[in-house]
């Protein structure tokens, strides 16, 4: 999976740079923490609309999507969830 794909690479990395003991339980820490808040901001989705949610995975000058819904030149307002210009 990609939880542990991503351990491996860094653990990989750290044992190149000679820091591998030294960083082993932080790596693992890191990134159970950075899927554990991806899972909770997933759970609580119905609190960002499209907009926002398209501002966040397909930022300006995004080539790879066919159809962009975020409008080029708003700003992000993070206090309710919606785009504001």
């Amino acid at each position: 999976n990609l939880w542990s794909k991503n351990i491996l690479g860094d653990l990989r990395q750290a044992w190149h740079d000679r820091q591998m003991i030294r960083r082993a339980y932080e790596i693992v820490l890191f990134r159970t923490m950075q899927f554990w808040g991806t899972y909770r901001g997933y759970k609580q989705s119905y609190l960002m609309d499209n907009a926002v949610r398209e501002r966040f995975y397909y930022p300006k000058g995004y080539i790879g999507k066919t159809e962009n819904t975020a409008i080029e030149g708003h700003k992000i307002d993070y206090s309710n969830g919606s785009s504001r210009k």
